[in-house]
Formats: structure tokens, C-alpha cells, sequence
């Protein structure tokens, strides 16, 4: 019984197909039409299909799909995820102004 456990996620692991579809959003671009990115959104997933040959876990090739289709939707003009960090306002309000011309002393 606990061999079958152990095996189990192997023959699962196993019978995993290639990704078919992305795994990130992209929205349709600035003053892009529904149909339009429909159209390249079909487009898109093809040419992101792994190929036949292609090697590695089915993560690896997920992040292969996800990678080729971002950049093809995003050579469309459609907006795609963009991997960044959120760093939040500084604390303490904004910078003082920059300093002025110094007033001419008193004579």
C-alpha cells in the first residue's frame, strides 16, 4: 500500500499532457478592438505550443508557453503582466523643494 502511495505521483506525473493555454492575463491593448484581440489571442497560443521535442517538467514547460506568449501578444500591442515589485511611497510625505536663489544679505 504505501509503495502504490509513493508510486502514484510518478505515474500521474507521467500522463501530464503540455500546457495548451497561458497561465498569465493579458488584456487587449489601447485603442484595440475585442475582435482583434481574439484574433491574435488564437494566434498567440499557437506559436507558444511546445514543440514535439520539447524537454523538461511540465512547470518548465508552462513557463516556456507562458514566455512565448506574452512576448507575442505583447509585440501586437496588448498589455501583459510585467514582473516588478511594489515599493510603497516613502514614508514621511514628499522631498522638500529644491532650494531657491539665496536672498542678497541685509547691508
Amino acid at each position: 500500500m504505501r509503495l502504490a502511495l509513493l508510486t502514484l505521483p510518478l505515474l500521474i506525473g507521467a500522463c501530464a499532457t503540455a500546457p495548451t493555454e497561458p497561465s498569465v492575463l493579458a488584456l487587449p491593448g489601447t485603442g484595440k478592438g475585442l475582435h482583434q484581440f481574439n484574433t491574435d489571442d488564437i494566434e498567440c497560443r499557437q506559436n507558444a505550443r511546445p514543440r514535439p521535442e520539447a524537454t523538461g517538467s511540465w512547470t518548465e514547460q508552462q513557463r516556456r508557453y507562458d514566455f512565448a506568449y506574452i512576448q507575442c501578444m505583447y509585440a501586437k500591442g496588448h498589455r501583459v503582466p510585467v514582473p516588478g515589485q511594489y515599493i510603497g511611497a516613502p514614508s514621511g510625505g514628499p522631498p522638500p523643494p529644491p532650494p531657491g536663489k539665496p536672498e542678497p544679505a541685509p547691508q
